[in-house]
């Protein structure tokens, strides 16, 4: 990435595989605990273990068309509403299909 001048991106993949990672430790205490989060705090960790975001990163850092850091942050923060209802969709798609896996 820093031969074609994109170093900035592998710092924002990096952060968003750091959220990932944090919201998996996230989810493990509260399996270790037996915590019960209500549905709003499942949800907000549930987003952050998706990888949506840490897929974006990495899609628009082999993008030739974006170059410039300024276009890079805009494009992640765009459709920033579309992103997480991709994340909750997503999430809840996952759950649904663990559940039946776990059920058979």
């Amino acid at each position: 990435m820093t031969k074609v001048r994109k170093s900035y991106a592998v710092d924002h993949l990096k952060e968003h595989l750091q959220i990932l990672i944090k919201n998996y430790f996230v989810e493990a205490k509260w399996r270790e605990i037996r915590y019960h989060p209500t549905f709003e705090e499942y949800m907000v960790n549930r987003r952050g273990t998706i990888n949506i975001r840490a897929c974006v990163a990495g899609a628009l850092m082999g993008m030739e068309e974006v170059r410039e850091v300024q276009a890079f942050e805009q494009l992640m923060k765009a459709n920033y509403k579309a992103l997480i209802a991709c994340e909750n969709i997503n999430g809840l798609l996952d759950d649904i299909v663990s559940g039946e896996v776990s059920l058979n």
